[in-house]
C-alpha cells in the first residue's frame, strides 16, 4: 500500500475513533468498538499522556508544606473547605448522606519524582509505591476526610492534611461496606509503634500549633 494511502487510512481510523470516544454520554451504553478501532486505541494508549482538569480548590489552614501532618489521622478536627466549580455542583446530589469522603488532588508543589525515598515514619529508604509521599510520577494525592455539611458548591470538611490552594481532581464517598477490610497487613508500617507514629507523623505541626 502506498505510504500516502496508509497515512490517509490511519487518519480516518483515528478520526472515527476520537469521534466514538467523544460521543459517549452519561447514561448511554457504549457499543463495543470494532477490531480496527481497538487496535488504534492500543497504539494511542501506549505511553499516553492524559489531560486532567481541576474541578475545584481545597482550602485549609495549612500554608506551608513542612507544617502539614502526613495523614488525616494526625489532623483530627482540622477544618477546611472544598470549593467545587459551579458546573459540577449537580454531581453533589446525595453526597450529604455520607460521613466521610475521599478527596483526590494534585500535588502541585512537588517538583521532583523519587522512586525511592525516606518517608517521615521511617529512617530507611522505601519504594515510592509503598508510601504516600507526594513525589510520585503522577503527583496524585488522596485523603480520607470527614464531611460536615454541603452548602451550594462548598463542602465543609474535617481531618484535613492538604495544603491550602491544592487543585481538586475528584471526590468519592467512603463506603464502609466496600472499603472496610479485615486481616489487613500494612507492610513496613506495621513495624512502626503507634507512639512513634503519633510524634513523627505531625512533622512541624505540633511546634507551630504551640506557637499560635
Amino acid at each position: 500500500m502506498p505510504e500516502n494511502c496508509y497515512a490517509n487510512k490511519l487518519h480516518n481510523l483515528l478520526t472515527r475513533f476520537i469521534v466514538d470516544r467523544d460521543d459517549i454520554k452519561c447514561g448511554v451504553v457504549a457499543v463495543p468498538l470494532p477490531p480496527q478501532h481497538l487496535a488504534i486505541r492500543k497504539i494511542l494508549m501506549k505511553d499516553s499522556e492524559f489531560a486532567f482538569h481541576s474541578i475545584g480548590v481545597i482550602h485549609s489552614p495549612h500554608k506551608e508544606v513542612s507544617q502539614i501532618p502526613i495523614q488525616p489521622v494526625f489532623c483530627s478536627d482540622i477544618e477546611g473547605t472544598v470549593l467545587l466549580n459551579n458546573k459540577y455542583v449537580d454531581g453533589l446530589k446525595d453526597l450529604q448522606g455520607f460521613s466521610h469522603i475521599h478527596l483526590f488532588y494534585y500535588f502541585d508543589h512537588s517538583q521532583k519524582t523519587c522512586l525511592r525515598l525516606k518517608p517521615y515514619l521511617s529512617d530507611q529508604e522505601r519504594g515510592i509505591f509503598a508510601t504516600r509521599a507526594p513525589h510520585r510520577p503522577n503527583k496524585l494525592g488522596m485523603s480520607l476526610v470527614r464531611l460536615d455539611r454541603i452548602e451550594g458548591n462548598i463542602l465543609y470538611v474535617r481531618d484535613l492534611d492538604i495544603l491550602d490552594g491544592t487543585p481538586l481532581l475528584d471526590i468519592k464517598p467512603y463506603i464502609q461496606r466496600f472499603d472496610s477490610r479485615e486481616n489487613v497487613k500494612s507492610g513496613w508500617q506495621d513495624t512502626i509503634l503507634d507512639d512513634v507514629a503519633s510524634v513523627r507523623g505531625l512533622r512541624d505541626f505540633k511546634i507551630q500549633k504551640g506557637k499560635s
